[in-house]
């Protein structure tokens, strides 16, 4: 059952990221040519490294978090600032809060893959952290960066009509 769960929850990161990094490539061609350039250069082995794919897709993540808003319980009385939150105590955290704070990405609502510290910002947590993070994240980012690299490889990706009209 979990791991149906896993699988499950994955493909739908996959799915949604996927679509998401399309839109962005039929929208930037300087990101897509920047993209094939690197991944024509590249070994095929070291296609999982390529610092501007990475980038890429950390920035993808960042603009829509596979899972934008998570939930907590408590399990007992805990005290926080002098606060007491008491057992069975409900949290909604909003992940995408964190991606978008323009304190620590300026111009949150703009795609750039040139963002300082992009890939190990504490406040990037599109698959949460710790005890409770997500099981599946290395594979599906490790799926992401083998899928992305091949689309970019074997095709030009390019929007059959404005896509400003979807804004």
């Amino acid at each position: 059952s979990q791991l149906s769960t896993v699988f499950n929850v994955g493909i739908s990161t996959l799915g949604t990221t996927l679509f998401l990094s399309l839109v962005i490539l039929a929208m930037n061609r300087f990101i897509q040519e920047k993209l094939y350039a690197e991944i024509e250069a590249a070994e095929k082995e070291r296609i999982l490294q390529i610092p501007i794919l990475q980038r890429f897709i950390a920035e993808v993540l960042r603009i829509l978090p596979p899972n934008p808003i998570v939930s907590r319980r408590v399990t007992k009385d805990v005290v926080i600032d002098g606060i007491l939150f008491p057992k069975d105590t409900e949290f909604t955290i909003p992940l995408c809060a964190f991606c978008h704070d323009s304190r620590v990405f300026p111009e949150p609502a703009s795609f750039c893959i040139d963002r300082p510290n992009l890939l190990n910002n504490p406040n990037l947590i599109p698959f949460l952290v710790g005890l409770r993070d997500c099981p599946g994240k290395q594979m599906v980012y490790r799926v992401l960066l083998f899928v992305i690299s091949e689309m970019v490889r074997n095709y030009r990706i390019v929007a059959i009509s404005p896509l400003n009209d979807y804004q």
